[in-house]
């Protein structure tokens, strides 16, 4: 969102610079250009949901990994109904894409819903069984 509002910021700038600039000849659009360039650049790089954004997609490598993971388990067992699956939390979840997880409680809606899918007893969130 606030990437959105980040870049919506330079259109409004620009027509309160011309209502400001009035009748005066504009200036050279060449310098004018490289100069908006480098307030947009500073502007996203100083904020800290952008910031976030780019670390975000480092950890969203590692969150496409380990949810691989866990899907892959959980295709290969499906269908068994007998089968109570734990899995280990994500170990950095991208702030910027994540929303939910699955629970420890294996009566939670999510939980419910990803047992019935892959037709298992139960999927909860804790340390693997041994």
């Amino acid at each position: 969102m606030a990437i959105a509002f980040v870049l919506g910021v330079y259109p409004a700038l620009l027509v309160t610079l011309h209502a400001l600039w009035g009748d005066r000849p504009a200036p050279d659009p060449v310098r004018a250009g490289r100069a908006g360039t480098v307030l947009l650049v500073i502007a996203l790089l100083g904020n800290p949901t952008v910031f976030e954004a780019y670390k975000d997609v480092y950890r969203g490598i590692r969150y496409a990994k380990e949810m691989r993971m866990r899907f892959d388990v959980l295709a290969a067992r499906a269908g068994d109904r007998t089968l109570d699956l734990r899995f280990e939390s994500i170990s950095r979840p991208p702030r910027t894409l994540f929303a939910t997880d699955i629970g420890t409680d294996p009566s939670n809606f999510r939980n419910r819903c990803l047992a019935d899918y892959y037709a298992v007893r139960s999927v909860t969130l804790g340390p693997a069984a041994r």
